[in-house]
Formats: C-alpha cells, sequence, structure tokens
C-alpha cells in the first residue's frame, strides 16, 4: 500500500475547519459531516430493507457520485490557487492509496 502525506502536497489541514460549539466541520467553508462506518453500513441497510437493492444503490449511487463532484471542484479549486495537489502519476499503479492529515 502507498502512503501519500497530503500536508506536503497541500494545506488542506489549515482549510479544515472544526467548530465544537454548534458542532459544525467545514472544509473550504463546505459543511462536512462525520459519520461512523457502523452508521452508514446500517443506512444502507435500512436502504435495501426498504426501497430494494436496485433502489438503494441508485441512491447511494448518486450521494456517491454528487460527493466524488464536490471533491473533485474543491481540487480544482486549491490546483487553480497555486497549491500543488497529488497528481495521478506522482501514484505507483495498480496499488492501494492511503490519504491522511498530520497536524501541525
Amino acid at each position: 500500500m502507498t502512503s501519500i502525506n497530503l500536508s506536503e502536497h497541500a494545506d488542506l489541514p489549515d482549510r479544515l475547519q472544526i467548530d465544537f460549539s454548534p458542532g459544525r466541520i467545514s472544509l473550504e467553508r463546505n459543511r462536512m459531516v462525520l459519520l461512523h462506518a457502523s452508521a452508514m453500513a446500517s443506512l444502507r441497510k435500512e436502504l435495501i430493507d426498504n426501497l430494494g437493492i436496485q433502489r438503494a444503490r441508485g441512491v447511494l449511487t448518486r450521494m456517491g457520485y454528487e460527493s466524488g463532484k464536490k471533491d473533485a471542484e474543491l481540487a480544482r479549486r486549491l490546483l487553480f490557487a497555486g497549491l500543488k495537489l497529488v497528481t495521478p502519476r506522482d501514484i505507483p499503479a495498480p496499488s492501494w492509496v492511503a490519504l491522511f492529515f498530520t497536524g501541525k
């Protein structure tokens, strides 16, 4: 597995804001959600049980698409802001990639 330390490539940790009073997490002024994986698994199961596998897949696929679209928009903004981001050629293929942030 290949690890990439994003703090070497962009100031993303500085762009992540956690405000504990109202319980708000933001990345570049976009509200984010921190969710337990088990809660997502429970939601997936509920969707399948209530909507059926095909409709549940559609809902989750559209949600994933929208999330990826927003991530791409953020990456473009950061790239045009003069920050160095990881590009596909920086990552050896085929491999798994682990992304993590280190605090300052």
